[in-house]
């Protein structure tokens, strides 16, 4: 494992990786309120968490790479696993069934978890730290 590591972060040079496409950036940072633009420690936040992207998308390319690199030559992908599954409907016909077998348990289930489950992370006490630290 710790091999796997070293080849993603000292294996592959970065020159050799694709750049990240400045649209794809312009896309994000569509999703970014302008409430604090003319905030200084916003705009340093802001500039933090695009270089925060641009790594992220620096290392999942190199992932990416050394997977390929490292997979056996007899595996099959994705597509062909799908495609030796044999499944008999596609996803619009499955979509049209009806009534859709389960449809009621999935409701009560769906009232249940939307009730008694909050979506926290790891990382959310520290990204509302920085948020009070550097913005407030």
């Amino acid at each position: 494992m710790l091999r796997y590591y070293y080849y993603i972060h000292h294996g592959i040079d970065t020159r050799h990786v694709a750049p990240m496409e400045p649209a794809w950036m312009t896309n994000i940072m569509g999703f970014v309120g302008d409430a604090g633009r003319g905030i200084p420690a916003y705009q340093e936040l802001l500039a933090d968490l695009q270089e925060e992207v641009r790594d992220d998308y620096l290392t999942g390319v190199k992932q990416a790479i050394v997977d390929f690199v490292l997979r056996e030559p007899g595996a099959k992908s994705d597509e062909a696993l799908l495609e030796s599954a044999g499944a008999e409907q596609t996803a619009p016909e499955l979509l049209r069934t009806s009534p859709r077998p389960g449809a009621r348990d999935f409701q009560i289930n769906r009232r249940f978890i939307e009730d008694r489950l909050y979506c926290t992370s790891a990382c959310l006490g520290q990204v509302i730290e920085v948020w009070h630290r550097r913005v407030q």
